[in-house]
């Protein structure tokens, strides 16, 4: 056993021997209390109804305190994670996500299944984000290699490294699986591209490197992609403000951004 697990299993000792001592304390310190009240009021029998009514009651406040407060606190506890989750994604993208999603996108050979579901209507400032994260899933992301610069894709990815190492080890992440995987993916496909002598001019690289990096890259893409839908839609719903600015830098829209804001300030905020 190591050093570590027997220290642990020590303090784990200690913490319950602690228990067990505060709550023998508190059962003594009620029987002299109980004691006492019987030698100040001379009074046995209504004690003992006290006493058990207090103990009949006991179900009740652990069925209170352990079902009902404790969900309550969770909930809550778990909206707050959640919101802290959704802004670490926001921040994923701002720095890296989207300008990946927008290279990937411009390379994907099935890149017209995908664009109309997943554009706004200006009009209505909605987009079916039901049927856009179906069809993000059902996609064939298959980009094509020969139009990525690999050596500048190696050096973006190696100059956000300290940035993704810190996201991937926020705690937040624990109740994101689809998003850690993301980073996941994201770490091997980096690590891939550092092993290898990476050339601008594919030529120079046998093909099954390339084949092996195109597998790695569809990875990412499609985890990028699926993610991407579920951080739009949490903009439209809490941030609007920012869902405007996201729409303009939609990978998936081919129509001009100046456009898109003319549109949106014409049919959306001018009903504010």
């Amino acid at each position: 056993m190591l050093y570590s697990e027997r220290k642990e299993g020590k303090i784990m000792k200690k913490h319950l021997k602690g228990q067990l001592t505060i709550g023998l304390g508190l059962i003594v310190l009620s029987i002299v209390l109980h004691y006492v009240h019987v030698l100040v009021f001379q009074d046995l029998h209504h004690t003992m109804i006290f006493l058990v009514a207090d103990i009949a009651f006991v179900p009740l406040e652990v069925f209170f305190v352990s079902m009902v407060l404790d969900k309550i606190l969770e909930k809550r506890e778990k909206g707050q994670l959640l919101e802290k989750l959704n802004m670490l994604v926001g921040l994923f993208y701002n720095k890296v996500g989207l300008e990946l999603l927008d290279i990937f996108a411009n390379c994907d050979k099935n890149i017209e299944d995908i664009r109309k579901p997943c554009q706004v209507d200006l009009k209505t400032y909605e987009m079916n984000f039901k049927d856009a994260k179906q069809f993000m899933v059902n996609h064939k992301h298959r980009i094509d290699i020969s139009q990525i610069d690999l050596v500048q894709l190696k050096e973006n990815l190696e100059g956000e490294e300290t940035f993704l190492t810190n996201m991937i080890s926020n705690p937040a992440l624990y109740e994101h699986d689809t998003f850690s995987d993301l980073l996941l993916s994201l770490f091997h496909l980096k690590e891939e591209l550092s092993m290898r002598n990476v050339k601008s001019d594919q030529s120079e690289m046998k093909e099954y490197q390339l084949d092996h990096l195109r597998i790695d890259i569809n990875r990412v893409y499609k985890h990028l992609s699926i993610e991407w839908v579920d951080y739009m839609y949490h903009l439209k719903e809490k941030y609007p403000f920012l869902y405007v600015t996201a729409i303009m830098k939609n990978p998936y829209d081919t129509r001009n951004a100046e456009l898109i804001e003319e549109e949106i300030m014409e049919h959306y905020y001018n009903q504010k």
